[in-house]
């Protein structure tokens, strides 16, 4: 993901506008995790902070422990559920900052053990 990131082109002109990375915050948090120490964001976190304080946390969940995880069940609004303009512009305009941010994923699924 990291790569993909790398090879992204800008969808503006850099310095004129602003946008967070919402969806891959956390595969550029770890690739900087990675380089300054080595480790994986997970081993990092475990060797770290998870252990360390006796948290039951993971990033980068084990197989043996998908058993435990819930699925993300799509909402679905009422009939007269007036939308947030966060939300309107979001489904109103593909290119918009909130289009892009929410669904120029490459795929992934937020729930999925292969993403």
């Amino acid at each position: 993901m990291v790569e993909q990131l790398a090879a992204e082109q800008p969808f503006w002109e850099p310095g004129t506008r602003h946008g967070y990375h919402m969806t891959t915050f956390g595969w550029l948090v770890g690739e900087v995790v990675r380089r300054v120490s080595g480790l994986s964001l997970g081993t990092f976190f475990k060797t770290h902070i998870a252990d360390p304080l006796a948290v039951d946390f993971w990033i980068g969940l084990p197989g043996s422990e998908h058993g435990r995880v819930s699925r993300l069940l799509r909402w679905k609004p009422e009939k007269g559920f007036q939308h947030a303009p966060f939300t309107r512009q979001l489904l109103a305009a593909p290119k918009s900052i909130q289009a892009l941010a929410y669904f120029n994923n490459g795929g992934y699924k937020a729930d999925s053990a292969d993403s």
